[in-house]
C-alpha cells in the first residue's frame, strides 16, 4: 500500500526565510529538552505542574518534528512547514493500530454484540473485533486506525489485499460504540469497501490499483 501525506499549507514568513535541516532538530531535542528539564527539577513552586507539562509539549513537538523530517520527503524543501504540520492532529488521521482497552456491547437497533479484545503478549499483540448476530459469528483484526484519538479512532480492515471498514469505533471518554453512519444499521457488518474518496481527508492522496475498487 502506498500513502501520500498530507501536504502542509504554505504560511506567511517574516523577514529571512527559514532553511532548518534535521541537525538542527536534532540539535534542539538533545540540548533543550535536558535543560527544560533540570530548570524544573530546581522549581519549588506552585507552577512545578504547569511547568512540567510545558516540558512534555516542547519534548512531544520536537520529537514529532524530528520524525517528520527524517521520514518525508516533502521536509527537504519544506523543513518548518513540515515540522509544523506534524504536531496537528491531522497529521496522525491515518496510523497503525494502537492497543484500546478491551470492551464490549450490543447494538440495539440490530440486536448484535461485538467485542474487542487485545490478543498476545506486550511486545507480539493484535486487536480483534468480534461480531456475533443471530447465530452466526466472525472476527477481524484492524490493519489502520482512522483518526487522531482526539475524539475517535475507527478501523480499516484488509481482506485479500482490500481494504473495508469496521462498524465500530473507540470513542475517547465513552469507550466502544457504533462508528459513524453505522447507528441505524439492521445488518452492520466489516464490508463496506474504502475506496480512494473515503482516505482522502486523512492521507491526502491514495494511489488506488488500477481497475480496483478498495485496493492501494
Amino acid at each position: 500500500m502506498t500513502w501520500h501525506g498530507r501536504p502542509a499549507r504554505a504560511r506567511p514568513r517574516l523577514g529571512r526565510p527559514c532553511h532548518l535541516k534535521l541537525s538542527h532538530y536534532t540539535y534542539l531535542l538533545n540540548s533543550c529538552v535536558p535543560c527544560l528539564t533540570m530548570i524544573v527539577s530546581t522549581m519549588r513552586c506552585k507552577f512545578n505542574s504547569e511547568a512540567l507539562a510545558l516540558v512534555a509539549s516542547v519534548v512531544l513537538m520536537l520529537a514529532a518534528a524530528e520524525s517528520a523530517l527524517a521520514d518525508s520527503p516533502c521536509a527537504r524543501c519544506h523543513p518548518a512547514e513540515t515540522a509544523g504540520y506534524a504536531t496537528t492532529q491531522m497529521a496522525h488521521s491515518l496510523s497503525g493500530v494502537t492497543p484500546e482497552p478491551p470492551g464490549e456491547f450490543t447494538h440495539a437497533v440490530s440486536k448484535t454484540r461485538f467485542a474487542v479484545e487485545i490478543s498476545g503478549s506486550k511486545t507480539d499483540w493484535k486487536m480483534i473485533q468480534h461480531l456475533s448476530r443471530g447465530g452466526s459469528s466472525g472476527e477481524y483484526v484492524p490493519a489502520y486506525a482512522i483518526g487522531s484519538g482526539t475524539h475517535a479512532v475507527g478501523y480499516l480492515i484488509e481482506l485479500g489485499g482490500h481494504l473495508f471498514q469496521s462498524p465500530i469505533c473507540f470513542y475517547a471518554g465513552r469507550g466502544w460504540d457504533m462508528a459513524p453512519g453505522y447507528e441505524e444499521n439492521r445488518q452492520p457488518d466489516f464490508l463496506r469497501p474504502i475506496t480512494a474518496d473515503c482516505l482522502s481527508c486523512h492521507v491526502g492522496k491514495a494511489e488506488p490499483v488500477a481497475d480496483s475498487l478498495n485496493r492501494f
